[in-house]
């Protein structure tokens, strides 16, 4: 259960409502994950970043991993999906965006979370519902679009294949770190996806 409510003069608090004090709240937990991590990360502190009471973060975000997952959510804007007319270059350009994003906020946030995840179920459960969330993956698109071109095999869609190739991006971000050179995304597509998926 959250703390009792400090005593605040609420008078000096800015009157937000809906998604601007969203925005205030969001700014604040990133800013207190990427001081702290997870593992310390405080909802009492990010209400207090945000210049807002507890309850106003308590009732939208009960939880630590409610918060977090809203967050990740938040950071990526949805993915344009590229349509050049060939798969490799389809597929090279996703996983440029990928790659991207993690040279960004959200891989600054990420190795952490990883790591709290094997210890946090709930905060496991909520990364599983979050990276499943959108059906079908981007990279599925992908294929099926290239399966009804004669680019792809009528397999090549399946769920565990469309995973390989951001699966290693993260996977290299991981060892690695930002940015992710171009010769490794060509060399996940051209030697990893492409034998997989092409007739």
């Amino acid at each position: 259960m959250p703390s009792p409510e400090p005593s605040v003069d609420h008078r000096t608090l800015s009157r937000r409502r809906g998604k601007e004090l969203d925005d205030a709240i969001l700014d604040a937990a990133l800013a207190e994950l990427t001081e702290y991590g997870y593992a310390a990360f405080s909802l009492d502190r990010v209400a207090e970043r945000a210049r807002t009471g507890k309850t106003s973060v308590y009732k939208r975000w009960p939880g630590r991993p409610e918060i977090v997952i809203a967050l990740l959510s938040r950071l990526p804007e949805r993915i344009e999906l590229p349509d050049t007319g060939d798969l490799r270059e389809d597929l090279l350009a996703l996983l440029r965006t990928l790659a991207n994003r993690l040279a960004g906020p959200l891989g600054q946030v990420m190795p952490g979370l990883l790591a709290e995840s094997i210890k946090d179920p709930e905060l496991r459960d909520a990364f599983r519902a979050h990276i499943f969330a959108a059906r079908p993956l981007p990279t599925q698109q992908i294929l099926q679009r290239a399966i009804e071109r004669g680019q792809a095999t009528d397999s090549a869609a399946g769920l565990q294949v469309a995973m390989i190739g951001p699966a290693l991006i993260r996977e290299h971000f991981l060892l690695h770190g930002a940015p992710i050179p171009e010769s490794v995304i060509a060399d996940i597509v051209d030697n990893t996806v492409l034998p997989l998926v092409t007739p």
